[in-house]
């Protein structure tokens, strides 16, 4: 017993390749979705989320075990990795410490508060926030390898422009109460 698939002398040739065509078209089109299905969820699943993500006021860098964060006028550190869930979302305790305009004093402690750090990863962007107490801090927009934008009042931001040098230096004598009366 033959079927019409056996015998193919029945099927003229523009029809198998026309079937051949959509069926290669099918196949390429399934391949592109589904790798943009892939691409758009979170890729880093139950897999801790490691490198330097840069943004607009916010610089995190990410390892296998935590984090460090600098902001405009604070920095900080994430105490466990960063994993995200199936959404891409993720909470990580730390500390934030408040930064202030001057020089930091010698023995100054720090302005150091507990924080829960959360977000969401989506592919190389990240969204996040720092909880510190009542208070919300961002959101910071971040993407991976992007350099920040941060506008820090402490380090090296503080430039020297121009150095004084006296011309002249006067000094009373004994008997003069006002040296620079007229």
């Amino acid at each position: 017993m033959t079927t019409p698939l056996d015998d193919r002398r029945d099927v003229p040739r523009a029809a198998l390749l026309l079937l051949t065509r959509r069926l290669i078209t099918a196949v390429l089109f399934a391949s592109v979705a589904q790798g943009c299905a892939t691409s758009a969820a979170p890729s880093h699943v139950g897999v801790p989320i490691v490198g330097v993500w840069g943004g607009a006021h916010a610089s995190l860098t990410l390892t296998e075990v935590g984090g460090t964060i600098a902001c405009d006028c604070a920095h900080g550190g994430l105490a466990a990795p960063v994993v995200p869930d199936g959404e891409g979302a993720f909470d990580v305790g730390g500390v934030h410490v408040r930064e202030h305009g001057g020089p930091i004093r010698i023995g100054e402690i720090p302005d150091s508060l507990p924080a829960r750090y959360v977000g969401r990863v989506r592919g190389d962007r990240m969204t996040l926030r720092a909880l510190v107490g009542k208070d919300t801090i961002g959101p910071f927009e971040l993407q991976l390898d992007v350099p920040s934008q941060l506008l820090r009042a402490q380090g090296s931001t503080i430039e020297v422009l121009h150095t004084l040098v006296p011309l002249v230096v006067m000094m009373a004598g004994a008997g003069d109460e006002e040296p620079y009366k007229d």
